[in-house]
């Protein structure tokens, strides 16, 4: 053996003494770093922050010339959504043939638009791509495709109004009917009347009539026209309403119907006015929807502001885009949806004539893309990559205590082991102490140890996760 080669292989006293500091430094403070790593996961990276999307409600886009949408900026905080607001905004769509159209605006004090594109060319045909994305955000509000055929948007759709049943008695068939469907308070809306003999219609049928809770706003005497039928302008005034006519033919003969009409509770107003939309609500409101549509699109659709009329109601007017001929509706509601129970579809075009009168007709908004959920989809992400991060550390610093631990049991052992061979006198009792080993006390250390750490996790799942 070579002389001095323990000595050369044999570390500084000074080294030697810095090992053991820095190991047990980092025995001592790891635990304490796992919990302030978990707590800035915790509480710093993976906080819960708010987020904000767009989304996109409409028709159906199947066929349609015209896309018109009601575009809702949402933020999410704290469990609850509420407005979300930006400067501009841009939509991109990609139609399925490789056409573009696009739109840029400002939403409203609400952080909604009303977005209204022509479609050159061609109608829609296929599904849509669409991009909503505002300056100065690195990520898109809402992206994704749409299709929705004409037949699904119609699912939803709710229909009132035609000639009412009421009690019939006398020789003539009396019957009457909303021309618009419905009635609203405090509105005037036509009334149609139709008196019917063993023959046909009778025409010049004298009218009667005795109103229970409305206004009947038409001059006296009311006849029928040649084509038995009269139209006769009403007002509820309130909500339980009723009428009685009593119809007398030039030969003499008589009837009589009564029934109660349908009015619509909490009801808006909507009615043509040139090339403009008027709408009316019967109490003093802010905001109101509307949504225009024909049997098998929709033409139009906004938020509106309205201002009161100095009779204690809101008015609002809107100019409209080019109506096509054929049926058209004026969905008008306090909710944006335009689903809610006082929703009504006005008939715009309604003229008296042969056939049954105009229904009233609603057919909701539906959502048609959802960038909310996208944003809470990276939300979740974010967090989950914080939570896997804080475990990785968690584990990592575990294993790296419990090696340390087990070092350092083993150092304190052979530093005791050298100490009783130095000093003991006694050898039997020497080798006994050494023989005791501290086995099953590391062994519960380590455990006791991985618990502290696995307490750490489970709370780092349960606040991020």
């Amino acid at each position: 053996m070579v002389p001095g080669a323990f000595r050369r292989s044999t570390p500084p006293p000074g080294t030697a003494t810095l090992g053991v500091a820095v190991s047990r430094i980092a025995l001592y403070s790891l635990p304490l770093l796992t919990v302030v790593v978990v707590a800035f996961a915790l509480f710093v990276v993976g906080a819960p922050e708010p987020y904000a999307g767009a989304r996109i409600y409409g028709g159906p886009t199947q066929g349609a010339k015209r896309l018109s949408w009601r575009l809702s900026l949402v933020r999410w905080e704290d469990g609850a959504q509420s407005k979300a607001e930006r400067a501009r905004l841009a939509v991109e769509a990609r139609l399925s043939d490789g056409r573009w159209v696009s739109w840029t605006g400002k939403p409203d004090s609400q952080g909604m638009a009303a977005v209204e594109v022509a479609v050159p060319g061609a109608p829609v045909s296929g599904p849509i791509d669409i991009a909503v994305s505002a300056p100065g955000d690195p990520m898109p509000l809402a992206s994704g495709r749409i299709e929705l055929p004409a037949r699904d948007w119609l699912s939803k759709q709710r229909d009132h109004g035609g000639w009412i049943k009421g009690h019939q008695t006398g020789d003539l068939l009396v019957r009457a009917a909303p021309a618009r469907g419905v009635f609203a308070v405090p509105f005037s809306d036509p009334l149609w009347i139709e008196v019917r003999g063993p023959h046909g219609p009778v025409p010049h049928a004298k009218l009667t009539l005795r109103p229970e809770g409305l206004d009947v706003r038409a001059a006296e005497p009311l006849e029928t026209r040649a084509d038995g039928r009269a139209q006769v302008p009403v007002a509820p005034r309130e909500f339980n309403v009723a009428l009685g006519i009593a119809a007398t033919a030039p030969d003499g003969s008589h009837g009589e119907w009564y029934s109660t009409l349908p009015v619509v509770v909490g009801a808006m107003h909507a009615a043509l006015a040139g090339k403009r939309l008027v709408v009316r609500s019967p109490i003093e409101r802010a905001r109101a929807y509307f949504g225009l549509m024909t049997p098998r699109t929709r033409l139009a659709g906004a938020p509106l502001g309205l201002h009161p009329d100095g009779r204690g109601g809101a008015v609002a007017e809107v100019a409209l885009p080019p109506l096509p001929p054929g049926p058209l509706w004026a969905v008008v509601s306090s909710e944006p949806e335009l689903s809610s129970e006082a929703t009504v579809g006005w008939p715009l075009r309604v003229r008296l004539g042969a056939g049954d009168p105009p229904q009233e007709r609603v057919v909701p908004d539906r959502l048609l893309l959802d960038g909310l959920v996208v944003a809470a989809r990276r939300d979740r992400e974010r967090r989950r990559r914080a939570r896997l991060l804080a475990g990785l550390f968690s584990a990592f610093a575990a294993a790296l205590v419990g090696v340390l631990l087990v070092l350092r049991v083993k150092k304190s052992e052979a530093d005791l082991a050298t100490h009783l061979a130095r000093h003991s006198e006694n050898l039997e009792e020497s080798e006994h102490i050494q023989a005791r080993g501290t086995g099953w006390i590391l062994l519960v250390a380590v455990l006791c140890l991985a618990l502290g750490f696995l307490v750490v996790a489970l709370v780092a799942m349960y606040r991020i996760g």
